[in-house]
């Protein structure tokens, strides 16, 4: 590989961190991880290897070029590029097909190297903090459609098809053109209107609210400032050492409340550990959840919203309220009782109040709902729980705001430094894929910024040698050889 000033190797920097992607893919056992080499297309592409593709990808998203279009390109100006395939220039089709064929190992090779970090001692797991945040999916918002929006839709038709059909009545029936331009554009109409009674039926047999037409497994989701865009929520759990992620997942979900057990087990499984801290935002704080990740041995430190809970103005909160377990009842804050009411199964939850307690009480128009001449309040079947979680925040108010520079760290770094903020792949298994790729390149830049490049290339090394020794050291075998075993049996499963 000559130039015309010298041979490439002495362009690229000895401490480039492009080496480190060249060494860190050498060493990967990529069968292992589930990549299969590329095969040859029926119109002449030749077959590339996969560890060449996937050290363009991670160049690629490291560098802010995540479209394959633009990584053919860059195999034939860029040096870094050219020195780290060897010369080589894939066609665009077998980039996008690479990544589209090996969604799934992409979040093999995020863990490979998380499991790196961890051998290095970046990752303890003292604390973990898990949050959600919506990246935009390949889907326009005129491409969703919900019933109410269909619904609007039919009738804006039916509209403009009543109006074509009197503007044809007022015409001169001797003007054919001008009664033919109608008739076809009312056609055009009725054509679309059949499309949206299809989306309507598919939509109630699905069950779903809405359906997005580009990408079917997206949703439109509500952002902050009350802005809606089709997305997908990725859901990240962050160690508290250096700010390192650790798992992820991306969901179609429009909140957090049925993510904490589900991502604190991913964790737990994915290094096989027996327990966990973990802290969240508001968001994550439902009882459910909670006593799921106590069943887990997951300790938790979940902060929870003041409810209004049938208040109508800011004078008697539901924390002023005492509940007597002894008579099944709360206590107001001038001591009267307020007996079971009624219970909810569906929700888990019951409800306690009459209108002969709050009778004659001179705080009724300040304390009980507009909607009620009483004070009604909830207890949730979680309530224990929620109070435990509660007392237990109180003591550990420094985890609760470390949340924040912890999860905010990536998010933000990912959507402004890296400049990712939205997916160029459909369905959720493709979007999972390519996030890999996304925090493989985080941790990395960040690991890369924190060791050095002499420090990182040492810990990769050291960690494959003691991976294929034949007498590894017995206090690591556990510690290195479990969570590598175990992703290999969730790959073969």
């Amino acid at each position: 590989m000559q130039t015309n000033f010298g041979c490439l190797d002495d362009v690229i920097e000895a401490n480039n961190i492009v080496r480190v992607i060249d060494f860190f893919i050498d060493e990967l056992d990529i069968k292992a991880l589930g990549f299969t080499r590329s095969e040859p297309h029926s119109k002449g592409r030749k077959p590339y290897n996969p560890k060449d593709l996937l050290k363009l990808y991670i160049y690629g998203y490291l560098n802010r070029i995540n479209s394959s279009r633009k990584l053919e390109q860059e195999t034939k100006r860029n040096l870094e590029v050219k020195w780290l395939l060897g010369n080589l220039s894939p066609d665009f089709k077998t980039i996008a097909d690479f990544r589209k064929n090996n969604r799934d190992q992409m979040k093999n090779v995020f863990k490979e190297f998380a499991y790196i970090c961890r051998s290095a001692k970046l990752i303890d797991f003292q604390l973990t903090a898990i949050d959600g945040s919506f990246f935009s999916a390949v889907n326009h918002n005129s491409k969703n459609f919900s019933k109410n929006k269909i619904k609007k839709l039919m009738k804006k038709l039916d509209d403009n098809i009543e109006q074509y059909l009197a503007e044809i009545n007022r015409t001169d029936q001797q003007d054919f053109s001008q009664i033919s331009d109608l008739q076809e554009q009312i056609k055009k109409l009725q054509q679309k209107k059949k499309e949206y009674q299809t989306l309507q039926e598919n939509l109630n047999k699905s069950g779903d609210n809405q359906f997005s037409t580009t990408d079917p497994d997206s949703r439109m989701m509500v952002k902050a400032g009350s802005k809606t865009d089709v997305s997908y929520n990725v859901q990240s759990v962050v160690d508290s050492k250096h700010n390192l992620l650790v798992e992820y997942d991306v969901t179609n979900d429009s909140n957090d409340m049925k993510q904490l057990a589900r991502m604190s087990e991913k964790v737990k499984t994915t290094y096989g550990l027996d327990s966990l801290r973990v802290t969240t935002d508001r968001g994550y704080s439902a009882g459910e959840e909670l006593e799921k990740c106590k069943r887990m041995n997951v300790e938790t430190y979940t902060p929870f919203q003041t409810l209004r809970n049938g208040q109508r103005s800011g004078i008697f909160t539901s924390d002023h309220f005492s509940y007597d377990s002894a008579e099944d009842c709360y206590i107001c804050p001038i001591g009267r009782k307020l007996p079971r009411l009624s219970r909810d199964r569906y929700h888990k939850q019951t409800f306690y109040g009459s209108a002969e307690t709050c009778r004659g009480c001179h705080h009724l128009s300040e304390c009980a709902s507009s909607k009620l001449n009483y004070r009604k309040l909830y207890r949730s079947d979680f309530s224990e729980i929620i109070e435990t979680q509660k007392e237990r925040n109180r003591h550990n108010k420094d985890k609760l705001d470390a949340r924040k520079t912890m999860v905010e760290h990536p998010f933000g770094t990912i959507k402004h430094h890296m400049k990712f903020t939205g997916f160029l792949t459909r369905r959720l298994p493709s979007v999972n894929g390519e996030f890999g790729l996304v925090a493989l390149c985080y941790n990395l830049k960040r690991v890369f910024n924190i060791l050095g490049f002499d420090k990182l290339m040492a810990a990769i090394q050291r960690y494959y040698s003691i991976l294929r020794s034949d007498k590894p050291q017995e206090g690591l075998f556990l510690f290195l050889f479990r969570p590598y075993f175990l992703s290999l049996e969730l790959l073969r499963r």
